[in-house]
């Protein structure tokens, strides 16, 4: 495992053009903003391994794993 330290406003970029950037650090939470391909999934940790695949989001989410993710 990589350990980074990044303060608010700096990004880590990652091969396949994705791109994490720290947007705010308030107590112990950290918001964090994700740009990546579209074809690429992005998965909370904490979500069971039975999530639907990008395919079976609701069209009412856009049919976009990053707004289903925003919605939650």
């Amino acid at each position: 495992m990589l350990v980074l330290k990044r303060k608010t406003s700096e990004t880590i970029m990652l091969d396949g053009g994705i791109q994490i950037k720290v947007l705010r650090i308030s107590g112990n939470m950290i918001s964090l903003g994700i740009e990546a391909p579209r074809g690429v999934a992005i998965w909370r940790g904490e979500l069971p391994q039975n999530e639907p695949l990008p395919s079976q989001v609701p069209a009412s989410c856009g049919g976009s794993v990053p707004q289903l993710i925003r919605s939650a």
